[in-house]
């Protein structure tokens, strides 16, 4: 009898939490509006890295013609663009495909890029930078949801690369 009660009572808990986990990871809703990439301002034949001050870790981004980014939230432990490109064909791709966190819209006006993308921890951010060259973007500050403007110095570089990952996502309209 204890025994089938501990057991009810796990499987209650693992299905609560799971509920309250799962909404973590709900489809963001977008204000800014997806537009095709029809400029050639950025290169999208690859992707943009940007290493910590440290230079010991590596945050990057893909962008696709049809205006879609992937602005990687977090950090990886490696200033190896080989070992990273590695990371992204072995494990990264197949996450990539079933959660929104790191993906969203951009959008480009003269040498004005602004970004919105999903954090699963802190909702959608819009970050907002200017292009220095077709290789070199730099983001300078990031706007919180709630209007708190933070701001950035991330200066990324670009990096030829294939196979990117499939841009097609069904909550990004």
């Amino acid at each position: 009898m204890i025994n089938s009660q501990s057991r009810l009572i796990k499987n209650f808990v693992c299905v609560f939490v799971f509920g309250i986990f799962s909404g973590c990871y709900a489809e963001p809703e977008f204000v800014m509006q997806r537009v095709p990439y029809e400029g050639n301002e950025l290169r999208i034949d690859g992707y943009y890295y940007h290493s910590n001050n440290s230079g010991n870790a590596i945050r990057y981004s893909f962008l696709f013609r049809n205006g879609v980014i992937y602005y990687e939230p977090y950090w990886y432990s490696t200033n190896d663009l080989n070992e990273l490109e590695q990371m992204f064909i072995k494990h990264k791709y197949e996450w990539l495909k079933k959660y929104a966190n790191g993906w969203g819209i951009f959008v480009i006006n003269g040498n004005r890029l602004e970004l919105e993308t999903w954090d699963a921890e802190g909702g959608l951010l819009r970050y907002v930078g200017r292009i220095e060259n077709d290789t070199t973007m730099h983001l300078l500050q990031m706007v919180m949801r709630y209007g708190g403007v933070l701001p950035e110095d991330k200066i990324f570089h670009f990096k030829k690369f294939s196979p990117k990952p499939d841009s097609i996502k069904s909550f990004i309209k």
